[in-house]
């Protein structure tokens, strides 16, 4: 791999935002809110000039448009005093959140910023140091493999924002005792996630099939932990080259939504003439998020979705001694970070089976998300 790192390589994103809000007792038990937020975000690249590295060109750059958007986000509450005493109310809320761009957004668009070029290499006298003549570094010649960054990304003006839908329903309880509970469940929605996508290079090109083992857990081939067979994708020759090199912003699609389920119960006992008082919450929250938003090649479907449930158990209290001396306890529970097993394929297989030619080195998920767990 070949990196371009300028010095001076920078983009801008301008910001503005306006919120209007307004609450007004629809009833004597009835509170409601409304709000509306207004956004507008303008990403550019300044005009900037770029030197001559060992790789990549020089020159001087006008300013570069990486997109303006105005977007809008609703936003809605309400508490209904279930039994007039305040003491059981019911909450729901409902939320729109679009993603604020980052300062450096643009820079995916910038000739002036790190650009990485991936060959294969031809160690000629073995020494594991690259020699000049040991890669032909034509981005259109038998050695090239892929390129990110710098000018290979290009502008799509179909984009649009990715946003958050968020909806929360909650009842809660006062008890005699300074003792409350909440029961608390919310649903979350990603929508139009984004991600970079070589639009060159069809999910149809990948026709290639190309059988390699599984080598197990340990990784290593001819071991007793051996998988079954994994069919990996290649994609033809005629997609071979730089030409075939056009990387876009991409949304995902509707079918691509990540979506999550929480439950929250939580139990208060606050402080009051009793010395103690503690504080126990347990949440589960069901996932079905995608690992590879935008599918660029079949390599990208095995195991792309995160179905696992992740849990937390918090338990935390006080107790307030003589002499104003509080003595105070935390413990928390969880399920673990979830994780899973993936693989580099080379692209020459030492067992001796089919190279992948075209697409190189390729890692590849090998289990579903979730089938293993960090403590």
């Amino acid at each position: 791999m070949t990196a371009n790192f300028p010095v001076a390589g920078k983009a801008a994103t301008d910001s503005n935002a306006a919120f209007i809000t307004d609450t007004w007792r629809a009833t004597r038990r009835l509170t409601v809110n409304l709000g509306l937020r207004a956004e507008y975000a303008d990403a550019f690249v300044p005009p900037q000039t770029k030197e001559q590295g060992v790789f990549g060109t020089s020159g001087a750059f006008d300013r570069i448009e990486g997109g303006t958007w105005f977007t809008w986000a609703p936003r809605a509450g309400m508490a209904l005093d279930l039994t007039g005493d305040g003491k059981t109310v019911l909450k729901g809320t409902y939320g729109r959140f679009n993603e604020l761009l980052s300062d450096g957004f643009a820079n995916a668009y910038n000739p002036n910023t790190q650009t990485s070029t991936t060959y294969r290499w031809h160690d000629l006298n073995n020494d594991k140091l690259y020699q000049p003549g040991e890669v032909d570094l034509s981005v259109n010649g038998p050695d090239f493999i892929s390129v990110s960054g710098g000018s290979t990304t290009f502008r799509n003006p179909d984009l649009t924002k990715p946003y958050v839908q968020q909806v929360t329903a909650s009842l809660e309880r006062e008890f005699p005792g300074s003792l409350s509970v909440r029961a608390l469940y919310v649903y979350m929605s990603e929508h139009r996630i984004q991600s970079i996508v070589n639009v060159l290079r069809p999910f149809s090109a990948y026709s290639i099939p190309v059988v390699r083992k599984d080598p197990g857990p340990d990784g290593l081939y001819n071991t007793v932990d051996d998988g079954g067979p994994v069919t990996l994708w290649d994609y033809t020759s005629g997609y071979r080259g730089g030409a075939f090199v056009r990387n876009e912003y991409r949304n995902a699609d509707s079918a691509h939504t990540d979506r999550y389920n929480s439950v929250e119960i939580t139990v208060i006992k606050r402080p009051s003439r009793a010395r103690w008082f503690f504080t126990t919450a347990f949440l589960a929250t069901k996932n079905h998020r995608n690992l590879t938003a935008n599918i660029q090649s079949p390599n990208d479907e095995l195991f792309n979705v995160d179905e696992t449930w992740d849990w937390n158990y918090r338990l935390s209290g006080a107790y307030r001694a003589p002499f104003d001396v509080t003595i105070s306890s935390l413990c928390t529970l969880n399920s673990g970070k979830a994780g899973q097993r993936t693989f580099l394929f080379r692209q020459s297989d030492p067992l001796g089976g089919a190279p992948l030619s075209n697409t190189g080195n390729l890692s590849q998920r090998l289990e579903a998300f979730g089938a293993s767990r960090g403590t």
